[in-house]
């Protein structure tokens, strides 16, 4: 489901600016698989390995009178020292085109992420023999693009929508079941006032396909669901240091080949608070159907919660904590090929540091402790990472 409009787009002139750089990262995984020890046997990969990531960066904004186009992201490489097999291209870039046409304002977006998939959520394979096996290399593409715009001014009712496209695209023959485009729009009327902040109504739609599951699998037909909905989001800042969100809605999902689909209460909120010079924190919740990159299952009703907290020791150091909670509930599948993900619950604790050792170059460590539990004790697992960087720009 879309995020909020653009209804605060652009509200102040940006500022130009054009930052590049070179980033390294060493990663130590306690627990590359994702999975019990028999599973990880079973998919040939060694427990723990180093993970050595160099890439390039970009953050660039260019304000072109009220216009302004912006990119920012990375393009790196990850080497394994172990489990060379996992070794893949890591790309991440977020463009924008910020708009200003009389009364409206907003933005056209595009978004490209390359990378190996997460091993945690690839599936499994039983052969003819009974035997569990794993396709562990799979390079997944995913392209957006979006819309998004209002009109009005800063007091008074105005219109609100955006549109968005994705492509999600797998290099691994059999994982190709699981390519999927998905399209979503929402629409709404908000009323605005500085005293007051933004009340928003909306209605949203999202359809996702799946076209390869009745080439490449035989099914009559396509596969894929249906998602529509409505309801009510709240934004408001007060000062510079404390700004919120809160929404709320009622989800409907209707899936072609499944009778376990989803209908009930979606939500998302944010608060987050600057304290002082030093202390800034932010808590995110959300509740929302998400489509899934399996085979044995056409999407996921997620909850999610995130709590973070930096707190800046000088102007040259600083400290940042977060927690994370993710619980997933997978429905809608329609093949099952071995060991199914059926739910699964992921917690970590993340406590980093930073450092600029000079003008422009800055160092960090981080050291992340994760567990999951779900369905089955072959998708259990907890493993530790500790990540070291360095990044210069120029």
């Amino acid at each position: 489901m879309l995020g909020a409009t653009a209804a605060h787009a652009q509200t102040a002139a940006p500022e130009r600016h054009f930052t590049a750089g070179v980033r390294a990262t060493a990663t130590y995984d306690s627990n590359v698989s994702r999975t019990s020890a028999e599973l990880r046997e079973r998919r040939g990969l060694s427990k723990d390995d180093m993970r050595y990531t160099p890439s390039l960066t970009i953050d660039a904004l260019l304000p072109l009178g009220r216009q302004s186009l912006s990119l920012v992201g990375l393009v790196g490489y990850d080497f394994y020292q172990n489990n060379t097999r996992l070794n893949s291209e890591r790309v991440s870039l977020d463009g924008a085109a910020g708009f200003q046409l009389s009364r409206c304002n907003g933005a056209f977006t595009a978004n490209y992420a390359r990378r190996q998939s997460d091993l945690g959520d690839l599936f499994f394979i039983t052969d003819p023999g009974g035997n569990i096996s794993s396709r562990v290399r799979n390079q997944e593409d995913i392209k957006t693009i979006g819309l998004s715009a209002s009109c009005g001014g800063a007091i008074g009712i105005k219109p609100t929508a955006s549109v968005q496209q994705t492509w999600v695209d797998n290099s691994a023959g059999v994982r190709r079941i699981s390519d999927y485009n998905s399209t979503s729009a929402q629409a709404g009327l908000a009323y605005s006032r500085p005293t007051f902040g933004l009340l928003t109504l909306f209605g949203s739609y999202s359809t996702t396909s799946f076209p390869n599951r009745s080439t490449l699998v035989g099914l009559a037909g396509s596969d894929g669901f249906k998602s529509k909905g409505g309801g009510v989001r709240f934004e408001r800042s007060i000062g510079s240091r404390l700004s919120g969100l809160v929404e709320v809605s009622y989800t409907s999902t209707d899936s072609q080949r499944s009778v376990n689909d989803f209908s009930g209460i979606t939500y998302r909120g944010q608060i987050m608070q600057k304290v002082g010079t030093s202390l800034l924190w932010t808590f995110d919740l959300s509740r929302a159907v998400q489509p899934s990159n399996r085979v044995d299952a056409n999407y996921s009703v997620e909850e999610f919660y995130s709590f973070n907290a930096d707190y800046a020791l000088s102007d040259r150091a600083g400290l940042n904590l977060n927690l994370f909670a993710r619980d997933r509930n997978y429905r809608g599948g329609f093949l099952v090929l071995g060991p199914s993900l059926v739910n699964d619950k992921t917690r970590s604790v993340t406590i980093g540091g930073r450092y600029r050792l000079l003008r422009k170059i800055n160092l960090t460590l981080a050291a992340t402790r994760e567990s999951r539990q779900a369905n089955g004790t072959v998708f259990d697992y907890k493993s530790t990472r500790v990540v070291t960087g360095i990044a210069t720009t120029f």
